[in-house]
């Protein structure tokens, strides 16, 4: 490829690039919606588990269509995707069956039997035959191809937000995954505290809910003193 030839490339790929650019500053300059699974947190807002969380592009955040109580999205944390391994394997395979033994010659046997000997050729001849053994042999050959593959599974993310008429501060957690993610960048998002701060509060959190429910599936706490846990995490 010549030199003219690359530079067009670079050009087309720069404008595609800047396009996509607009389409996404333009996707998030409007109002914002998005459907969320609320995991923990939800029943102290007064939401169902599945809501619709909205923001005006002031900022102005609520859920539903219930925009009496005002929040501002003042923190978001996520870890980043995980994803399961998945294997499948196919096997084809097919067989051969060759098949030995001595009809033929047994039948040869009893023609000249007959020819020498009328009647009793055949009688002998007959008697071998009936006693003729065939083997048989199979063979086989198997192929299996494997095939690996990634799927992302939904972990666990927070949102932190503050009610504008009381100022108190609410953590919700939601099932999160990559195009959730995404979209929920979109948000505008205040920062009360220092951003190093508030990083480091939310993965500390994170981290502790991800010990507390490896626990809670061992068997070595109740789901009460999980939830119980997991609320004074929450309270940063």
């Amino acid at each position: 490829m010549g030199l003219f030839e690359n530079i067009a490339n670079n050009i087309k790929e720069n404008r595609e690039k800047t396009t996509l650019q607009k389409e996404k500053l333009q996707e998030c300059s409007k109002d914002m919606s998005l459907q969320l699974k609320a995991t923990f947190g939800f029943k102290e807002l007064g939401i169902p588990a599945m809501c619709t969380i909205r923001q005006r592009i002031d900022g102005t955040t609520y859920f539903g269509i219930n925009d009496d109580v005002i929040y501002r999205i003042v923190g978001y944390e996520w870890n980043g995707p995980i994803y399961d391994h998945i294997t499948n394997s196919n096997t084809a395979g097919n067989s051969t069956t060759e098949k030995k033994g001595k009809s033929g010659k047994m039948a040869t046997g009893a023609i000249i039997g007959t020819l020498l000997m009328p009647g009793v050729g055949t009688a002998v001849g007959a008697a071998i035959g009936a006693g003729a053994k065939s083997k048989s042999k199979t063979n086989s050959n198997s192929n299996t191809h494997t095939v690996s593959s990634q799927s992302e599974k939904d972990s666990t993310a927070i949102i932190k937000l503050k009610n504008v008429q009381d100022g108190t501060i609410h953590s919700l957690t939601v099932n999160c995954n990559t195009q959730i993610d995404s979209k929920i960048r979109c948000f505008i998002i205040d920062e009360e505290k220092n951003t190093s701060d508030l990083s480091k509060d939310f993965s500390d959190s994170l981290k502790g809910i991800k010990a507390l429910k490896e626990l809670l599936d061992m068997g070595a706490i109740t789901e009460e003193e999980f939830v119980q846990k997991k609320q004074q995490l929450l309270n940063l």
